[in-house]
């Protein structure tokens, strides 16, 4: 707590009088953590090949920053303290296949932390990148050139099943809901919504419904009308 003083000079005496006292409390801000960092680099990539990703982050207070990268493999890197707004580079490779979610958090040098970011990549995998309605890879787990999953890149962030058909078409559930919601075709690579064998009975029993209806209806006019004229030659003879 700090004193200010409201003071009287006396001119004989060359004296210094206290007259007021006031205290004076000074309120501190919380600290406000950094920025989530915009995190890029190699999504798709080969065993024993470094690739290197990028970080950044500013701090409200202009704050140093540092960074920290869980790589998904156990092994964890981080950086020393940066200025705000400095991108951060680092090199980095994977020794087995799989698929690996690097996630992302930068510090402040007064503790706080950021949320969290995160970027998936495949390593020595058969992928395919869909970008359509839906953005996502087809994946080939066990590389036997069929795929077998899909991961939704910017809706469920996980994922979700896949059925290859007689077609060579694959049936994509994109919500995670276990219905199938697209058909992709990997030879012409166009994505079309999928509508349920069930629902395409339906809308054939229904076509045949109206057509026969419509049939049914030409057939009374056309009978109504050549009775008309029946009767009315009759009526004219």
């Amino acid at each position: 707590m700090l004193f200010l003083y409201d003071v009287f000079f006396s001119n004989y005496f060359y004296k210094c009088f206290i007259i007021h006292l006031y205290p004076v409390f000074f309120i501190s801000q919380p600290n406000r953590p950094p920025t989530a960092p915009i995190i890029n680099g190699t999504k798709i990539g080969n065993k024993t090949i470094e690739y290197t990703y990028t970080a950044l982050s500013t701090d409200p207070e202009n704050d140093t920053i540092r960074y920290f990268f869980d790589w998904d493999d156990g092994t964890n890197t981080t950086s020393d303290f940066l200025a705000s707004g400095t991108i951060y580079n680092v090199s980095r490779n994977w020794t087995d296949r799989g698929i690996y979610t690097i996630t992302v958090h930068a510090e402040d040098i007064n503790g706080g932390l950021s949320n969290t970011t995160e970027m998936m990549v495949v390593i020595d995998m058969n992928v395919r990148f869909i970008d359509d309605e839906i953005q996502g890879y087809l994946l080939d787990v066990d590389n036997d050139s069929i795929y077998d999953c899909f991961f939704h890149s910017n809706a469920t962030g996980g994922y979700t099943i896949v059925e290859l058909q007689d077609s060579g078409n694959y049936l994509l559930d994109s919500n995670g809901d276990a219905l199938w919601d697209y058909e992709y075709n990997p030879e012409t690579d166009t994505l079309t919504p999928h509508t349920p064998a069930e629902e395409e009975e339906d809308i054939a029993y229904l076509y045949a419904l109206a057509a026969m209806i419509a049939m049914v209806a030409i057939c009374s006019i056309g009978f109504a009308y050549f009775m008309y004229r029946v009767k009315k030659k009759k009526k004219n003879e």
